[in-house]
């Protein structure tokens, strides 16, 4: 199991494996770099092309549009923290492109750190995008799926 001073990862009823706080978190603060191996959107698309033809699951976290972080190689403990659609934590990037995540609420000791992957559809049909990333984060206000809110909002207002 990892562990950091401030959370560690268990089982999570929301996905696999979670991150947990051991302790009272204030909103605002820092909880945790995301780390991982710097890589190009090329690169990503490499690794990932066979492993996202059995599954949609990986550790990439977006920095700009040419550069990723793949928490899958050389990351740490923040790589399982789940997405929920009212999240309790939020992620900050700094002008060095390194990626914090920080609580947005209060949290409690044993609640699960969640944050809004804000899922941005590339190409293709919203419907399969919707299907292929579904939530499971049981908000009252799940909207059923990681793609995020403003692509869906787009979405409807294109149709017909």
């Amino acid at each position: 199991m990892q562990r950091h001073h401030l959370c560690e990862v268990r089982r999570s009823v929301i996905h696999g494996w979670g991150v947990f706080a051991l302790t009272r978190i204030p909103a605002r603060a820092r909880i945790i770099e995301y780390k991982g191996e710097r890589i190009s959107r090329e690169e990503a698309d490499r690794r990932y092309a066979r492993k996202l033809a059995q599954t949609t699951h990986t550790f990439l976290f977006t920095i700009d549009e040419h550069t990723l972080l793949d928490g899958g190689r050389f990351g740490n403990l923040a790589r399982y923290i789940n997405h929920a659609c009212e999240p309790n934590c939020e992620s900050v990037q700094e002008a060095d492109g390194r990626i914090f995540i920080e609580a947005i609420t209060d949290i409690q000791p044993g609640a699960e750190l969640t944050m809004d992957y804000h899922l941005q559809v590339a190409d293709g049909d919203l419907e399969t995008w919707r299907r292929d990333y579904p939530c499971r984060c049981g908000s009252p206000r799940c909207r059923g799926t990681l793609v995020s809110a403003t692509t869906l909002s787009a979405a409807a207002l294109e149709r017909p």
